[in-house]
């Protein structure tokens, strides 16, 4: 009982702590990333994170990230922002499932890594290397075979346009 009330005590200081230094950064990200220029930054951070969350939770931080890239660069590509991406009809499997967040210790964790990609988005640190599309490494989607393969990071395989 000890360990879960220290366990939740320390998320608690974690986020309290990433949304205290969050807010000396928010300039920052609007000079960065064009997608979230003049825009409410903690609506994006909440579908990026949530499509991280649903997508790749018991990925490695690598895989999260590409995950967060691969939302981005479609966003950029579609000239929209992360929300409009993620909501899109028929782009992620989650969306329009009523999932709910379970499990707090994968939130937050996920709610740190999407908070610093946005504040270090550069499409030279993007680990997918351009990709827009991705599957878990067992399924075939029809679509596959119109992209080329760019990487595979644990669970996921990454493609972009050829």
């Amino acid at each position: 009982m000890a360990i879960k009330r220290l366990k939740n005590i320390l998320v608690m200081y974690f986020m309290v702590m990433v949304t205290f230094f969050s807010y000396f950064e928010i300039g920052y990200a609007y000079q960065q990333h064009p997608i979230l220029l003049k825009t409410n930054i903690e609506k994006q951070w909440d579908c990026l994170s949530r499509n991280a969350y649903f997508e790749a939770r018991n990925q490695p931080t690598k895989g999260i990230v590409a995950i967060v890239y691969v939302t981005l660069n479609r966003a950029v590509s579609e000239h929209r922002r992360a929300c409009s991406e993620v909501y899109e009809k028929g782009q992620f499997g989650w969306v329009g499932m009523h999932y709910r967040i379970h499990d707090n210790a994968s939130w937050i964790r996920i709610k740190g890594i999407v908070w610093n990609v946005i504040h270090n988005y550069k499409p030279k640190y993007d680990p997918t290397h351009g990709a827009t599309y991705y599957c878990g490494i067992h399924e075939h989607p029809h679509w596959r075979y119109r992209f080329r393969r760019t990487v595979k990071i644990k669970d996921h395989v990454f493609f972009r346009s050829v």
